[in-house]
């Protein structure tokens, strides 16, 4: 499959909201059917580590005390997530807490290694960690793809949900209250559409926080 990447301004990394250099390179490449090329991602010197996240449905998280590298694809693969021909695994920092599994083109694999000498980090939006206390509903919208994380004292639920439209996510948010009521959660949206959802998602949600 093809790769269509998202370049972001050189700023400080924050997968699980911290702990990485300022000096590290950060890309979004975004698995959804569009080309990419190789020469166009930033440039990067020799010691600069280039951190990628990838937003891709075949994401999940994995405790790091039950994650295993041989078992990386095998997670994928028990949730309906196997990767596709030509895909491979790659996760997120093992000595964090939870650990993102993620499947990636091969190729696109291979080039972004040849071309970060200094190396190749990967994270995943479902790694944010909202700010609230009690129960809370996380969100993020990125084009077809909705992160969600629900949180009832602990962390309950991680998903990538695909969404073509308004009506998808809206489908989708029905079924999701179904099960965690709307009133019981405050919703905390990120990202360039958290406005967008936020409106969209006024109707059963009463306490939105925009971070």
């Amino acid at each position: 499959s093809s790769v269509r990447w998202k370049p972001v301004t050189m700023r400080q990394v924050t997968g699980n909201n911290g702990n990485r250099s300022d000096k590290a390179v950060s890309i979004q490449l975004m698995l959804d059917g569009h080309s990419f090329s190789v020469d166009a991602l930033p440039a990067a010197g020799k010691e600069v580590p280039c951190v990628a996240e990838l937003l891709t449905p075949r994401s999940m998280l994995v405790p790091r005390e039950e994650f295993s590298e041989e078992l990386a694809e095998g997670y994928l693969a028990a949730e309906g997530l196997a990767p596709q021909d030509g895909e491979c695994v790659v996760w997120s920092d093992t000595q964090e807490q939870i650990v993102a599994v993620m499947a990636i083109d091969r190729m696109l694999l291979d080039a972004l290694r040849a071309k970060y000498e200094a190396g190749v980090r990967f994270t995943s939006p479902l790694l944010h960690l909202p700010k609230f206390s009690g129960n809370a509903v996380w969100m993020q919208r990125n084009g077809s793809l909705l992160y969600v994380k629900v949180y009832r004292t602990i962390l309950r639920m991680a998903e990538v949900i695909q969404v073509e439209s308004d009506a998808d996510v809206l489908y989708f948010v029905e079924r999701l209250t179904g099960i965690f009521p709307a009133a019981d959660f405050e919703l905390h949206l990120t990202g360039a559409d958290s406005a967008a959802l936020r409106k969209l998602l006024k109707g059963y949600y009463k306490r939105i926080v925009c971070e």
